[in-house]
């Protein structure tokens, strides 16, 4: 027999000189590759991991970490906010192609980050999609999730009510006909930090959490997204979301309504929240 050749055995023993030479090989790469990776994971222990780069998405940026300064002011809800342009920052966020989108979007989308919190390193994911028509005249709406750690962009974006969901072949996007973006401006949060593609640099963010840093996290990631969208400050403003959300939302209206009082800084022009009967229920059973 040829070396190189595949011996079959007709016992219980095989010996690595009679593999062949290309899986001699392989069994060495896989080797050398579990090796590194053992390596590399005593390496960084529990040190936090950085955020996913989205160059997947085909959007026009990569996310590059970077320190963001915080206001002076000490308030819990105000401690991360920041003003002034954010112009590169948004052109960064602009996305040109989801993954799988075969079709041209007749609107602008953005996708990226907000830091909520500058000491922490905690940052919001967040999606966003224009009207295809008139978007200047129409409302903006804030979608959350519930759960908590429900994805707003996996599940509000892509299963429900965002403009793109996923074809059979899980590979290809479609249009949905019924998109909340034909009638509004759509935006769609991860929250709290840890849910979706939202973060914290630090790792007792992950267990240390609750309703009330969510709210404080979500009123800051508004500020800081209306300093970099301006032409939305004076907009119409909406809250909605699912399940859990029902914290989220009247929590968050309640901060946004004290602030607006409180301060002269960015004011949200909040708008009356939905009490249809037709969207609420008593109990899940209902649903």
């Amino acid at each position: 027999m040829k070396i190189g050749q595949w011996q079959h055995s007709t016992g219980p023993q095989t010996h690595m000189h009679t593999l062949p030479i290309k899986m001699k090989r392989g069994l060495l790469v896989v080797f050398w590759s579990l090796f590194c990776l053992c390596v590399a994971n005593t390496a960084t222990g529990n040190k936090p991991k950085h955020p996913i780069e989205f160059d997947q998405l085909e959007i026009s940026r990569k996310y590059v970490p970077a320190k963001q300064h915080a206001s002076a002011s000490k308030s819990p809800s105000s401690s991360s906010v920041h003003g002034g342009s954010q112009d590169y920052q948004r052109k960064r966020d602009k996305i040109i192609a989801m993954p799988g989108q075969m079709e041209e979007a007749e609107f602008t989308q953005y996708a990226g980050y907000v830091t909520v919190d500058a000491n922490a390193g905690r940052a919001l994911f967040y999606y966003f999609a224009e009207a295809p028509q008139d978007p200047s005249n129409k409302p903006l709406v804030l979608w959350m999730n519930g759960g908590p750690g429900c994805s707003s962009f996996g599940a509000g974006a892509m299963l429900e009510l965002g403009p793109f969901s996923v074809h059979s072949d899980n590979k290809t996007l479609y249009k949905k006909k019924h998109a909340w973006n034909t009638v509004a401006n759509m935006l769609f949060v991860e929250i709290p930090a840890g849910v979706g593609y939202s973060y914290s640099n630090a790792t007792s963010d992950y267990h240390n959490t609750g309703d009330k840093r969510s709210t404080d996290d979500a009123y800051t990631f508004l500020v800081n997204w209306l300093e970099r969208f301006p032409e939305y400050r004076d907009r119409d403003f909406f809250i909605t979301g699912e399940s859990y959300a029902g914290h989220y939302v009247p929590e968050l209206a309640n901060l946004i309504i004290s602030n607006n009082r409180a301060r002269g800084a960015t004011n949200v022009k909040l708008k009356d929240r939905q009490r249809r009967l037709a969207i609420q229920f008593d109990s899940k059973s209902d649903i």
